[in-house]
């Protein structure tokens, strides 16, 4: 597999409770956030290769949260904003089964380098 993105967020992935609870223009400035931070580590030299847009990805979505969430669900739902910026920043062509596998890890936030909040996203072009 090919890395095409590889690069730490200083953002914390929400919980979906959170997410669900939040009014709607609130969460569109939050994923806004994320496309931008996204935006900016792919003009960093060694974070993006750009590559064949046709190609099914897979994406791991490394979390490092003050607190984890006990259930993987919540995870994955609060984690749809991240996707969803990925797929609006054009690193993957819909995130539908067809087009992307998402691996979803979560850490404590003392696991980290910086010890804050934080998520690594590395996205891999299959073969």
């Amino acid at each position: 597999m090919t890395i095409i993105f590889n690069a730490t967020i200083p953002l914390e992935v929400p919980s979906h409770n959170a997410t669900n609870s939040m009014h709607w223009s609130k969460r569109a400035r939050l994923r806004k956030l994320w496309e931008q931070w996204i935006l900016a580590r792919m003009r960093q030299p060694g974070n993006y290769t750009p590559m064949n847009q046709e190609v099914k990805r897979t994406i791991v979505l490394t979390c490092f949260r003050k607190r984890q969430i006990t259930d993987k669900a919540n995870l994955i739902g609060g984690s749809k904003m991240v996707v969803d910026a990925i797929k609006n920043c054009l690193l993957i062509i819909d995130d539908s089964d067809k087009w992307v596998d998402i691996h979803y890890i979560q850490f404590p936030a003392s696991k980290h380098i910086s010890s804050k909040p934080a998520t690594h996203i590395v996205i891999e072009e299959r073969p």
